[in-house]
């Protein structure tokens, strides 16, 4: 039996950012809303989030957006991040890298920052016995960097606590990082899955949020 697909409210989506940023990439781009809660009915949002405050992140988040070189939302995160601060899942797809758009130098077309801020909005404070409660999962130790690198970032002006776990460096080191009780976990799907068998506990019970690249849904 096949299962029914959640319905996409697409009064919710910033088309106009949704356009732009096909405008820039030249690529098929989309925004895909499923509720996370069924049994909540979302709010229609006509206005548009032109800029962080808008979109109700808070002043350490905004503190740490800047830090990271932001200073208006991009398309995609225009299109994605008041969606994940309510909680919904997001499924978006754009082209790597500088867009015909320019933004600051290393930035891009900020995919990274579009699901990270949402995050480091949402966790706020470091919780000693909370366990681990973000996971960002990445392909390869590069992307696996990059991402640790934005949010240390983004969380400059937090206590939240993070680390990174792959594949080719030493183990031990990463036995300690899990020891200091981390809020947000960043690794490659086979270094994690060493762990989970390594650590006794060490467990995912308590996350909140996952993120992962779509090269993931094809290992």
């Amino acid at each position: 039996m096949e299962k029914e697909l959640a319905t996409i409210n697409t009064e919710e989506i910033d088309h106009s950012a949704i356009n732009e940023l096909d405008a820039a990439s030249k690529v098929s781009s989309y925004v895909l809303h499923v509720s996370m809660n069924s049994n909540r009915t979302a709010k229609s949002s006509a206005k548009k989030s032109g800029t962080f405050q808008k979109m109700g992140v808070s002043k350490p988040v905004l503190a740490g957006i800047v830090k990271l070189g932001f200073k208006i939302p991009t398309p995609i995160q225009r299109a994605t991040i008041p969606t994940a601060l309510k909680g919904k899942d997001v499924v978006v797809m754009a082209r790597t890298g500088k867009t015909s758009i320019q933004w600051d130098d290393c930035i891009g077309s900020g995919k990274t920052a579009a699901f990270l801020i949402p995050m480091v909005e949402k966790l706020k404070e470091h919780h000693l016995t909370g366990g681990v409660r973000g996971i960002v999962l990445s392909p390869t130790r590069e992307l696996a960097y990059q991402s640790y690198r934005v949010f240390n970032k983004l969380s400059h002006y937090t206590n939240l606590r993070s680390c990174i776990l792959v594949g080719g460096e030493a183990i031990e080191s990463q036995f300690e990082s899990i020891s200091k009780h981390p809020d947000v976990i960043f690794a490659t799907p086979g270094r994690l899955m060493h762990m989970l068998l390594e650590v006794p506990d060490f467990s995912l019970s308590s996350v909140q949020f996952i993120s992962f690249y779509s090269e993931l849904l094809l290992l």
